[in-house]
């Protein structure tokens, strides 16, 4: 322990002495003298850093999700384009079952491709966020050693909790599974504006004039769900600063019964 709370031993004159709306006035924290000696982190490697393992492992993953979200696009564009050969031969006027087995083994490739490359993808993806959790951990901790002591008496512990564990976590997925949906939905539109193209050209310059609208209505959403979005991480740093803020003070919550009051903060954020 590194203090004591001195009470006030008689119920009637803590009665009296009512309390305010932080603590009651018949009890007194008193904290022990600190005692002050050096620590000496270790760290393998003996400093901090991602490294070149690090980097290599990173872009090795990245370039494998990469990899794997090509061919994923290819085969979502080429999977309708394989309904439409087996509609018009199969199921046309003059129906032609001569090439069926090529088709078999053309569909199950498909299935075989896309679930490899799901599989692929999820996998790499994974690894890539996880890798990118520690390395900014790694460097915002070390930036916390740097800072001043008036930085921690100014900053509520909770608050540094919460951008060191969701925070970062939500940035690290940002920034893999941000990449995988830009490039898939980037082919997957080249793609199928390319084969719309060569199909029906004139349906494909109807979809090239509506690219216009469809980019200004996006760029609109986006701003509102980038508001929007900002707002929920805020309330969601302010309740996980809360959280560690009660957790840590539990024992002093209890010593000066101060339930009721740190359950209306909370309420109220």
């Amino acid at each position: 322990n590194d203090g004591a709370v001195i009470k006030v031993d008689n119920l009637e004159q803590r009665n009296v002495m009512g309390s305010t709306n932080k603590y009651p006035r018949w009890a007194v924290a008193y904290k022990y003298p600190p005692e002050e000696k050096e620590t000496v982190l270790f760290f393998a490697g003996g400093e901090f850093g991602l490294g070149r393992n690090t980097t290599y492992m990173v872009l090795k993953a990245l370039i494998r999700m990469l990899i794997a979200v090509c061919i994923m696009t290819c085969v979502d564009i080429g999977y309708p384009l394989l309904n439409k050969y087996a509609l018009e031969t199969f199921f046309g006027e003059n129906p032609d079952f001569s090439n069926r087995y090529l088709f078999y083994g053309l569909y199950a490739l498909v299935a075989v491709s896309m679930g490899l490359s799901v599989w692929a993808f999820i996998r790499a993806a994974a690894q890539v966020e996880e890798q990118t959790t520690y390395d900014i951990r790694i460097e915002a901790f070390r930036h916390l050693q740097e800072l001043s002591f008036s930085y921690y008496d100014t900053t509520q512990s909770g608050w540094i909790m919460a951008r060191m564990t969701s925070d970062t976590r939500k940035l690290a997925s940002i920034i893999s599974w941000g990449i995988v949906d830009f490039l898939w939905g980037f082919m997957l539109m080249i793609g199928i504006l390319t084969v719309t193209i060569v199909i029906d050209w004139r349906l494909a310059l109807i979809l090239i004039a509506l690219i216009p609208i469809f980019f200004g209505v996006s760029v609109f959403f986006r701003k509102q769900i980038l508001k929007q979005y900002r707002k929920v991480r805020k309330v969601n740093s302010s309740i996980t600063a809360a959280y560690n803020e009660s957790f840590m003070g539990a024992n002093t919550t209890k010593t000066l019964v101060l339930e009721k009051d740190n359950a209306y903060e909370f309420s109220t954020v």
